[in-house]
């Protein structure tokens, strides 16, 4: 051995009477190297403590024996790959360490720590574990994060912190094939060390299983191997010489000794010259993103600064602007009514002109990067022509959501900057909305990012408690069915529904004599029911007084017949009314017409057996089951009743939906294919959604699994189309796991699950995707 120490005479010539296998510790320090060494051995062996410099100073072997009988070989390692640490002693170490690797290496422990970020150094380090024994030092890496203390008591999982790990650390792990373990070495809890310790085990052995039950061995080793065996042979040749004096003896194995060493000295520089290699590599590479880095922060800075004065004399020319504007505006008020759209059409020229004097400016600029970005800001590219010849909206604290929508198409057909889209906006703000901006810009330190504003401008003025879904649920027609449309349209552009639902909300809330005529086409988008004008238009409802005989014997007109299947289609094709042959419109009322009531007799029982015998083509019975789910849970929408969060089947993420207003736990059906479930046909159950609209359920899952927050979960699931989520689940079944502490408001939950806590927070969309 190097360094004056000699070489067991026992490597590979004595056959071990029980399986041994070596694990290596690599990583920089302070990442816990030597404490995780401890901890596999069981025992405090290598040296451990807090300390701003390496305390291990040169690898170390321990060794110890496993309950079954295994002998397990821990070897600890200064930090190698520190920037401190020169090439010479790296390459030095590294032989030493494959010295003490008699059998192979069996795994190579990538050490890091939760409490440090993943580093260009360890990234560099894991390169240079690659550059200098192969890419098939990968198939033998299991990476080992410290530090689980932390994580414990932040109550976060592994899987949890991995979420948001860095790309380079997500392509070590890939690498790797994912194998990775959480340690923490402060522990007391013998069993929490001991599953441990287990669980690295069980990665050691899955590595051993892909790789035939072989250890790492390269050229190093081999060489190393071979000068070993030449040394024990020529011993046991010179210790079998008779005749020999001590002192020729003791020449003869000082010359062995030397040979060995200088064998040693060869391997040693190869080994250093692979590192210098890559060293210089990284180096180059360091260097060249750093000049980048620096270029691109100059040329920021420069552009930064001549931003700045140009976005200063905008500024003066907008503040010039409005103080005209405000002039007017009061000559507008002290005159004639009109004088309003004269002052109109002085801002939108006012504005125009500072437009075209933005876009002068940015087309002097000789950065052209940043030029584009500028030019295209302020005024888009000039191929488009003028778009902006449009009036931008104006707003006055009236129906904030739409003049938000109009704001945001405007801004991105006009291709705005973000820095100047709050200053365009302001000038366009009127009476309670101009006083409101004032009072807020006055309380910001710095200028105001767009999304910020248009938050804040959204909860000033945004209706408050306001629930689409619940109003479009209760939304009934009491008046003629255009202003039912109109409404309904209102409402449907605020939430998220899928064409299927909007066409039996729609229908839900139309008259019963309406919705059956309109149903009877069995419409498939909601422009096709909007598109069957003359039957819900015109069927009409006037405020008369029915006779079921003649007055004075005769009636003033013929009654109208019933309409045929055949007919109806015809005068819906001719866009005629159903009643009169006039053309249809939205307004059409019948002149001179005589209206008679009619109940329902044969001919509607006809319509419904009709409807009821395609049902049953698709199956023979429908059993009406008491099964609810909210409208909330059909579409995977947020509100105060409902929190997301993400689960795990395998390596599928699954977006999950708790909702207080199911009734039964609901699974897409979509997502049960494509996990490849075993769907159990089952007698056709019909789940109710909240307005009344019923959806046909004809499978069930029977012990879906899933993971949640590192637990692992089981229930019966309905299998059902879901809109904006995978899962729907029952806040009635998270109740049978134990007491729960739910907090809606905060969007957290919390309950015990198998004697550990386990605590639920609203998932974001971002992480979702």
């Amino acid at each position: 051995m190097m360094g004056g120490s000699s070489i067991d005479d026992d490597w590979e010539f004595a056959a071990p009477l029980n399986p041994l296998r070596t694990l290596v510790l690599v990583g920089r320090t302070g990442n816990g190297k030597s404490a995780t060494g401890n901890s596999i051995l069981g025992k405090k062996e290598f040296l451990s403590r807090a300390s701003s410099a390496g305390v291990t100073s040169t690898s170390e072997l321990r060794t110890t024996v496993l309950k079954d009988g295994q002998i397990l070989n821990v070897i600890d390692t200064p930090g190698l790959f520190d920037s401190s640490v020169d090439t010479e002693f790296i390459g030095k170490e590294i032989v030493k360490c494959i010295n003490m690797a008699r059998e192979g290496i069996h795994g190579v422990l990538v050490v890091l720590s939760v409490r440090n970020r993943f580093s260009k150094e360890e990234e560099a380090a894991i390169s240079s574990l690659r550059t200098l024994f192969g890419n098939k030092i990968n198939d033998y890496m299991i990476v080992v994060f410290t530090g689980g203390d932390e994580l414990e008591e932040n109550e976060q999982t592994l899987e949890d912190f991995l979420e948001d790990c860095p790309e380079p650390l997500k392509e070590t792990l890939s690498l790797c094939g994912g194998r990775c373990v959480l340690f923490d070495n402060r522990t007391r809890d013998q069993t929490k060390k001991t599953e441990q310790v287990q669980e690295l085990l069980s990665l050691v052995n899955i590595v051993l299983a892909k790789n035939n039950g072989k250890p790492y061995t390269d050229e190093i080793f081999s060489e190393l191997k071979r000068g070993t065996r030449k040394l024990h042979e020529q011993t046991e040749e010179v210790q079998s010489l008779q005749g020999y004096s001590k002192q020729e003896i003791s020449e003869l194995t000082a010359q062995m000794n030397k040979s060995y060493e200088e064998q040693l000295k060869r391997i040693t520089e190869m080994v250093e010259s692979r590192l210098k290699e890559t060293t210089l590599r990284l180096e180059q590479q360091l260097a060249e993103e750093q000049v980048a880095r620096l270029k691109a922060e100059e040329m920021a800075y420069a552009a930064q600064m001549k931003s700045n004065d140009e976005i200063r004399k905008l500024r003066e020319n907008l503040e010039k602007a409005q103080k005209e504007t405000d002039e007017l505006r009061k000559r507008a008020e002290s005159g004639k009514q009109s004088l309003n759209d004269l002052v109109h059409e002085l801002v939108d020229t006012a504005v125009d002109r500072l437009r075209q004097d933005f876009l002068s400016q940015r087309s002097k600029s000789s950065n052209a990067g940043r030029d584009r970005n500028i030019e295209g800001g302020m005024r888009g590219n000039s191929q488009f022509g003028r778009v902006t010849k449009i009036g931008f909206p104006k707003f006055r604290g009236e129906d904030v959501r739409g003049w938000l929508f109009k704001c945001e198409q405007f801004l991105k057909v006009d291709n705005i900057a973000e820095d100047c889209k709050v200053n365009l906006v302001s000038i366009h703000l009127f009476d309670l909305a101009l006083m409101w901006h004032k009072q807020f810009v006055k309380f910001m330190r710095e200028d105001v990012d767009w999304n910020v504003y248009r938050g804040a401008i959204l909860k000033r003025f945004d209706v408050a408690y306001d629930d689409p879904f619940c109003e479009i649920k209760k939304l009934r027609q009491t008046n003629h069915v255009q202003e039912y449309i109109d409404a309904f349209d209102r409402l449907l552009c605020r939430i998220n529904l899928d064409e299927h639902q909007c066409i039996s909300f729609f229908l839900a809330g139309l008259n019963s004599e309406i919705e059956l005529a309109v149903r009877m086409f069995k419409p498939r988008t909601l422009a096709e029911v909007y598109g069957f004008g003359p039957i819900p238009m015109a069927l009409p409802t006037p405020n008369v007084n029915w006779r079921t005989k003649p007055v004075n014997g005769s009636l003033s007109a013929p009654l109208k017949k019933q309409l045929t299947q055949k007919e109806l289609e015809e005068k819906s094709a001719k866009n005629q009314c159903f009643y009169c042959d006039q053309k249809y419109t939205p307004s059409h009322k019948c002149s001179g017409q005589v209206f008679s009531l009619e109940v329902l007799g044969d001919n509607s029982n006809e319509l419904v057996d009709a409807e009821l015998e395609e049902d049953v083509l698709e199956s023979e019975e429908i059993i009406e089951y008491s099964a609810h789910i909210s409208l909330n849970g059909i579409n995977g929408t947020n509100t105060y009743q409902t929190m997301r969060v993400c689960g795990h089947v395998g390596k599928h993420k699954l977006h999950i939906l708790i909702d207080c207003g199911s009734t039964h736990n609901f699974l897409d059906l979509n997502t049960a294919k494509k996990l490849g479930c075993q769907l159990t046909s089952t007698c056709p159950l019909q789940v109710e959604i909240a307005g009344g609209y019923k959806l046909t359920n004809n499978y069930m899952y029977k012990r879906f699994g899933w993971k949640l927050h590192g637990e692992e979960f089981q229930t019966n699931v309905m299998l059902i189309p879901l809109g904006g989520c995978e899962m729907v689940l029952e806040i009635q079944w998270l109740s049978t796991l134990g007491k729960i502490i739910s907090n809606f408001k905060e969007l957290r939950m919390e309950f015990k699950y198998n004697g550990r806590k386990v605590v639920l927070r609203e998932t974001h969309k971002a992480n979702l995707q």
